[in-house]
């Protein structure tokens, strides 16, 4: 289990490198880590921690799916999170499952960006939709704001697809949402991108 946890924290430290440098071998590296880290972070023996290299698979895929444009690295990053999703529950790690379904989000709409599919841009939509039930204002308020300034670009790209005018409203409202927590004094550069979701 050493060994597990030395791999995972490998992969962590090679995600954050190749995050930092854009390099794609070095997230490659990351995977492989995540990937040793499995083969005795086993679901039926460590199910939690099992879930969380599973979660980190999806954040990895998700970063090579940026650097490359790749649809099918955003489905693999959506089935880890999937497989996280299954010991990652509601009733028994609420936060968790937000965080992972917030993520989940994030990877089903840069996969119906990429693919120009509302059907997975609307999937993306329930999946935050899920989070916010947790990742509430009063219990959670820059969470809650991050998941909200999601929906709202997720929402301007659904209605920019579909030219639907009350997709594009209801993106608004979910940018001004975030904006009750990304203030220009607490959180400028949330509060920048939140400004020009808004406007756009």
């Amino acid at each position: 289990m050493q060994w597990a946890l030395t791999q995972n924290n490998l992969g962590n430290l090679l995600r954050s490198l190749g995050e930092l440098t854009g390099d794609l071998a070095t997230l490659r590296r990351a995977e492989d880590a995540y990937r040793k880290a499995l083969k005795e972070r086993t679901r039926a023996r460590y199910p939690i921690d099992w879930a969380m290299t599973q979660s980190n698979i999806g954040n990895l895929l998700g970063c090579v799916g940026a650097l490359t444009g790749d649809a099918a690295t955003f489905r693999s990053a959506e089935e880890a999170y999937r497989e996280a999703l299954k010991e990652r529950t509601r009733e028994h790690t609420p936060l968790d499952w937000a965080e992972t379904q917030n993520n989940l989000g994030v990877a089903l709409q840069r996969l119906g960006e990429s693919t120009g599919d509302a059907a997975t841009l609307r999937t993306a939509e329930e999946a935050y939709r899920e989070a916010l039930k947790e990742r509430t204002r009063e219990n959670a308020p820059m969470l809650w704001a991050t998941t909200r300034n999601n929906l709202g670009v997720l929402l301007r790209r659904l209605g920019e697809l579909t030219g639907d005018p009350r997709t594009l409203m209801r993106a608004e409202d979910a940018c001004h949402d975030a904006l009750k927590e990304f203030t220009r004094e607490r959180a400028p550069m949330l509060w920048a991108r939140s400004k020009i979701s808004a406007a756009c």
